[in-house]
């Protein structure tokens, strides 16, 4: 006796026509959606007014995580998340860290990804000593 193992998958995709129809979690299937862009943080220095070499933020709420600065003229640096009010220390070796607060607000509609009010916070890191 001969037995076939056979897989079926099925994918099923809806989309959904326009912002004022009434959908249920049930009408859609909710795509793979990478983290937007919560807040991105430019870091300069105090004293010179450039870009901070090596600044970072780190988050401990909503999410816990570092990210690292670019290391362009305008050392942005970039934090992904959902909505929610981040904590964050924004630092660079050399200089003293500070601690902002920065609130996210955002929506995550029922066919499709979250979509957020990318907030920006300017900080000028003060050298140590």
């Amino acid at each position: 006796m001969r037995r076939t193992l056979t897989t079926v998958a099925v994918l099923a995709l809806a989309a959904c026509a326009g912002t004022n129809d009434v959908v249920s979690s049930d009408d859609c299937v909710q795509p793979p959606c990478a983290l937007p862009l919560a807040v991105t943080v430019g870091v300069t220095s105090s004293v010179s007014g450039a870009a901070v070499a090596n600044a970072f933020v780190s988050a401990t709420k909503p999410f816990a995580g570092t990210f690292p600065c670019g290391v362009g003229p305008d050392g942005t640096c970039p934090v992904l998340g959902t909505a929610g009010t981040y904590e964050l220390d924004v630092g660079a070796p050399g200089y003293q860290t500070v601690h902002r607060t920065v609130t996210v607000a955002g929506t995550t509609p029922p066919c499709g990804c979250v979509q957020l009010q990318t907030q920006h916070l300017d900080v000028a890191l003060v050298p140590n000593g």
